[in-house]
């Protein structure tokens, strides 16, 4: 039969979609129910992991591996950081505490008495923090980045000694005499295990005393002998193995207020320390800044590095500032003063606008492996992991709450980033503040949106009660769009999470206005006569062809999409055409056939179920029936409830009428031009990105901390890492290039020494440590060629800076030989400050700061074989980063 579309001959669509419609509508209420239990098992296969076993699936991605570019060397550089996980259990991270004047912070000095008076009270309590987790307890000295030596400060304490009192004689005596007797056996020297459970052992001196006394009474009387016996015991010269300092990146290194916060076992020896190891620098040599003045302060701020690696010719901000407590660790100005400027003789400080204080925090791996020793009980490496990120929050708490009581500096705080991406994605006030905001959102579309489709004049033709039917199936829509992204294996980052829901409101209800609209054409007449298979054909038949295109092309968009090589673009493209293509799936299937209900209302006369109408409605159809005693729906009287409410509106009579005229044209083509004037005008003038800052909610802890460390500093901490190299074999290619990188415009040398340099420098000093001092003359002559040979460096390979005595064998076998015997930490602790054997625990501690226990190795074919270094990282810092142009070419340089 010829549906209200009249004689127009249809399209293939048409005709498909009627004939379904058809089917559909014969049995509605068989096929609409299992539609939607299918769609139900999709949202719980989906959703089951996280809601009951309680998986991520919001930002289980790292925020570089989202945006990088598929195919890239930023993909391959960032997914072999990644992969390489073995190191990141040994990299320390940085908490960074940042300071600008009070006031005016564009034209104010952060580099004065009174600030640095203020900045120093919370500073100094970094050390004196403390968290638990569950029933253990750790302070800043169990997790804070000190290097690998074990700490045994308390050796002395362990010194025992043993009277015992001998069986008391009796003799007979000729004679008259006193004696005195006492008898010291040599020392002896043993080996034992370590009281308190300790793994390691002591070598212990056990010296002996034997005290006799004899006491003598007259010719032929009883003589009685008493003798004791006292043994001490001690660990070997007493020395004791401190807590070493904690890496601190600040301008409090140049001054002898720094020692305030090293540990007491450090403290008494830091007057010595360099006569226990001439790379260290005693902390008690260096001035205080206490009751000085602006000038004195900046003076002794810009102090020269006094190692190798001073050059001369360097900026200023790179070769002068602070080092810490040994020579191979230096903090140069660029990295601790933000927006620093200089006197006119280029070498002293005139000012600065911030100041940035770095607290490393240790890998969890290396806290676990010290405490291991010391404090077994405590090596928990998850709890660790825990009570690092416990630590830094309370860190952050304590700033916060000193920076409303400073009156001349202002703080903030930035916590290590994979901590601050934990707060985006697991705070629990952000996740309710999005969860109300997408409920007051679909809230008041609930309420507003089937407003649109309510008459209160016309009862047949107000369908509110159908909109918002539809608007609970957009919801099925969502729950099970999303639920077949995670089945595919996807992740919903916070962009995904956030747009898609928008995006199935949109299609949704754009569907719902379609299907409503032409039910409401079909006429009260057509849903009279007609069976209801006919009229759920007619509507998917005359609606179905818009709505399908409409469906087509966003998915056609979006799929289009997919094929962008940023991941989270894609995954976006990917979720957005789950709910388009589920959208349209559930519309036409189950929206659908809800209008056949709809159609039963019209053909009965049924009050719209609406709250806004239902009343309205009912006495409206009472009045009419109590009017007329037969029930005609043909009666004048009755037209009211046949009417189109569209029929004389504003959008219909005028609207439409003007957009047809000349003027209407002539105004559309006014605005387009000017639009594209202003586009070119932001195209121009407009800056393309956004701040750091910005992805951050404005009240995010982390949000002012951000905004100050990119507005104030331009040197930030990089890596040079070589995967698959064979850095024995190839360490001139290796130093070539981190010298390259480190002299370009935008890069500069990491604060300690790049690791070859280490190994060769400790080497080195090793046979220095071990000679005499009347050797050492003629180990230095004709520029140490005797000092190279004994440390087994090649000096034909000899660099003036990075490699000035040679560099290791090329053997890889004897290099990696050399490399793990230097970094293996003594078990016995009192080794690491023996002369005798400085070498193996100070090459470890310096190995260590270098970080070459970052390494990942591929293990030895078999025992004959050394393992292969398979990933190394020479640290460094990008530097001059002033504006968005310098990091563009700063990448485009490092490619």
């Amino acid at each position: 039969m010829l549906g209200v579309s009249g004689n127009v001959e249809e399209t293939l669509l048409q005709r498909f979609l009627r004939a379904y419609g058809k089917l559909f509508g014969s049995r509605p209420e068989l096929f609409a129910p299992f539609f939607v239990l299918a769609c139900l098992g999709i949202s719980i296969g989906g959703w089951w992991k996280p809601l009951v076993e309680q998986e991520k699936v919001i930002g289980g991605s790292k925020f570089a591996s989202q945006w990088y570019v598929t195919g890239s060397r930023t993909q391959k550089h960032v997914d072999t950081w990644e992969s390489e996980d073995g190191h990141h259990a040994w990299s320390p991270k940085a908490v960074t505490t940042i300071f600008t004047s009070r006031g005016d912070p564009e034209t104010g000095d952060i580099l004065t008495s009174a600030a640095f008076d203020e900045i120093f009270h919370l500073y100094r309590q970094w050390t004196s923090l403390s968290v638990s987790v569950g029933e253990k307890s750790y302070t800043t000295w169990d997790l804070c980045a000190r290097g690998n030596l074990v700490d045994v400060p308390s050796m002395c304490t362990g010194l025992e000694t043993t009277t015992t009192t001998l069986p008391t004689t009796t003799t007979t005596s000729v004679t008259r005499t006193t004696t005195s007797i006492t008898t010291t056996k040599p020392p002896t020297k043993t080996t034992t295990a370590a009281p308190d459970a300790n793994t390691y052992g002591w070598e212990y001196y056990t010296p002996t005393t034997t005290t006799r006394t004899t006491t003598e009474s007259d010719e032929n009387m009883t003589t009685t002998t008493a003798a004791s016996r006292t043994t001490s015991t001690a660990a070997r010269a007493c020395v004791p193995s401190p807590y070493m300092p904690c890496l601190m990146v600040s301008p409090f290194q140049c001054f002898s207020e720094q020692h305030e916060l090293n540990h007491i076992s450090y403290q008494h020896l830091d007057s010595v320390i360099s006569e226990l190891d001439p790379l260290m620098l005693p902390y008690t040599a260096r001035p205080s800044f206490r009751g000085t003045n602006d000038t004195w302060i900046k003076q002794h701020l810009s102090m020269p590095r006094n190692d190798a690696r001073y050059d001369e010719e360097a900026p200023p901000g790179r070769s002068r500032g602070c080092h810490w407590f040994t020579s191979q660790g230096f903090f140069p100005v660029d990295l601790w003063a933000g927006r620093a400027s200089w006197g006119e003789d280029g070498t002293s400080l005139a000012g600065a606008r911030g100041l940035r204080l770095l607290f490393y925090l240790d890998g969890s791996r290396r806290a676990m492996e010290r405490l291991g020793l010391t404090m077994p009980e405590l090596a928990d490496e998850d709890a660790i992991a825990v009570a690092m990120r416990e630590l830094s929050r309370k860190w952050q708490a304590l700033v916060a709450e000193h920076n409303s009581n400073f009156s001349h500096v202002e703080a903030a705080n930035v916590e290590p980033w994979e901590y601050v991406e934990e707060l985006v994605y697991s705070d629990p006030n952000a996740v309710t503040q999005y969860a109300l905001f997408v409920s007051c959102g679909a809230g008041a579309a609930v309420l507003i949106y089937p407003c649109l489709f309510l008459s209160c004049r016309h009862p047949q033709a107000s369908h509110g009660c159908l909109a918002a039917q539809g608007f609970l199936l957009i919801v099925l829509t969502l729950l099970t769009a999303s639920g077949l992204f995670l089945l595919c294996g996807y992740q919903l980052s916070l962009v995904t999470a956030m747009t898609l829901p928008f995006l199935g409101w949109v299609s949704g209800i754009d569907y719902i206005v379609v299907l409503i609209r032409y039910l409401s054409q079909l006429g009260i007449d057509f849903i009279r006569i007609e069976r209801r298979d006919e009229v759920l054909g007619e509507i998917l038949a005359t609606a179905g062809p818009g709505i399908t295109f409409s469906c087509f092309c966003s998915i056609l968009t979006f799929g289009f999409g997919m094929l962008t090589p940023i991941p989270a673009v894609r995954d976006l493209c990917v979720g957005a055409m789950l709910v388009t293509a589920v959208n349209y799936l559930v519309m036409m299937n189950v929206f659908a056939p809800l209008t056949l209900l709809e159609a039963w209302c019209i053909k009965t006369i049924k009050p719209d179920a609406h709250p806004l109408v239902c009343c309205c409605h009912r006495r409206a159809i009472r009045k009419a029936r109590a009017s007329f005693d037969a029930w005609d729906p043909d009666n004048d009287t009755m037209q009211k409830f046949k009417e189109d409410p569209q029929e004389g509106t504003w959008l219909r009579e005028k609207y439409a009428r003007f957009l047809r005229t000349r003027y209407a044209q002539f105004a559309a083509v006014v605005v387009a031009v000017a639009l594209f004037v202003v586009a070119d005008w932001n195209k121009g003038n407009r800056r393309i990105g956004f701040d750091p800052e910005e992805m951050l909610e404005s009240s995010h802890e982390a949000y002012r901390g951000i905004q100050l460390l990119f507005d104030y500093f331009s040197v930030f901490p990089s890596n040079l890492c070589f995967y698959q190299v064979d850095v024995p074999g190839r360490q001139r290619e290796v130093l070539d290039l981190y010298q390259a990188v480190t002299g370009s415009t935008y890069a500069v040398e990491g604060a300690f020494n790049n690791y070859l340099t280490t190994m060769y420098s400790v080497m080195t000093h090793s046979v220095l440590d071990l000679a005499n001092v009347s050797e050492v003359p003629a180990l230095m002559e004709n520029d140490g060629e005797l000092l190279a040979q004994q440390a087994g460096l090649n000096m034909s390979m000899a660099s003036s800076g990075i490699a000035p005595y040679g560099m290791a064998p090329l053997d890889k076998d004897n290099f990696t030989e050399i490399l793990l015997e230097l970094l293996a930490t003594p078990s016995d602790s009192a080794k690491a400050w023996s002369p005798a054997t400085a070498n193996g625990s100070r090459a470890s501690l310096y190995l260590d700061l270098a970080g070459v226990n970052e390494f990942a190795w591929d293990p030895a074919f078999n025992e004959s074989y050394q393992p292969r270094i398979r990933f190394t990282v020479m640290p460094f810092f990008t530097a001059n980063l002033e504006n968005d142009d310098h990091y563009h070419d700063a990448i485009d340089l490092a490619i």
